[in-house]
This record gives structure tokens, C-alpha cells and sequence, in this order.
């Protein structure tokens, strides 16, 4: 996992949307401060973990994991933050509803995602 300097994290603090650094492998490095708001984490709770085990979706607990299951490539947040990391080319808003399991009941949360790369990471901000 790649060590963040603290001048980053600082950075990234500072900025309103929820913003989470994710490395090719789907791997979240980082997350700033209204990410780890919105997702109601611990930094330790985000960092280091695939993106479906930091947004609990409900796919990434079967026993294939996040990434791997059938409906890991109809996952828009997934596929946006993947064609980004391949191509270079950001994505702007686009729609994308999760089916998270945070209790017992699955439940859909719709937002928008834009994404953007820089080295051999994504920026992946989250907007209602």
C-alpha cells in the first residue's frame, strides 16, 4: 500500500465532495474527510480495502468477493473507476446506484460518480 505523505491528506481534506484515491487493483488508498463522513468510517475502516468492502455492497459479501462475482461488471462505480484507469479518460457524473448492506436489508443508494487519473491512481469523487 502506497504510504501518503500527511501534505496530501491535508489537500485532499480540504476539498467538499467526498473524494476517495483508489489504486489500479480497485484497492482504496486514501479517503478524505466527507468520505469518511458519508461512508460513517474510520480511516482505518477505508484504506487498504477493495472499493465494494469500503461501500458495503451487498455483492462483495459473497464468497467471491468484490471484483469477482457476476455482478461486479454491471457495477457502474467499478466499471467507471476501471475504464478510467486503463484509458486515462475522466468521467464526468455519471449515475450510479449501489445496493448496500449496512443492517439486515439491502437497500439502493443512487449518486454520481466522476473520476479522473493521475498516475497510477483514480480520483473518484462522490456527488449526490
Amino acid at each position: 500500500m502506497m504510504k501518503i505523505p500527511m501534505k496530501l491528506r491535508d489537500f485532499l481534506d480540504e476539498i467538499e465532495a467526498p473524494i476517495i484515491i483508489v489504486d489500479a487493483q480497485g484497492i482504496v488508498t486514501i479517503a478524505n474527510r466527507n468520505a469518511k463522513i458519508l461512508l460513517h468510517k474510520q480511516l482505518a475502516e477505508i484504506e487498504g480495502r477493495l472499493g465494494g468492502d469500503v461501500f458495503e455492497c451487498t455483492y462483495s459479501r459473497l464468497p467471491e468477493g468484490c471484483g469477482n462475482t457476476v455482478h461486479c461488471s454491471g457495477c457502474t462505480i467499478r466499471r467507471t473507476v476501471m475504464e478510467t484507469h486503463a484509458t486515462g479518460k475522466s468521467a464526468v457524473r455519471v449515475p450510479a446506484t449501489l445496493k448496500q448492506q449496512t443492517n439486515c436489508t439491502p437497500t439502493d443508494i443512487h449518486f454520481h460518480v466522476t473520476t479522473e487519473k493521475f498516475n497510477d491512481y483514480v480520483m473518484l469523487r462522490i456527488d449526490p
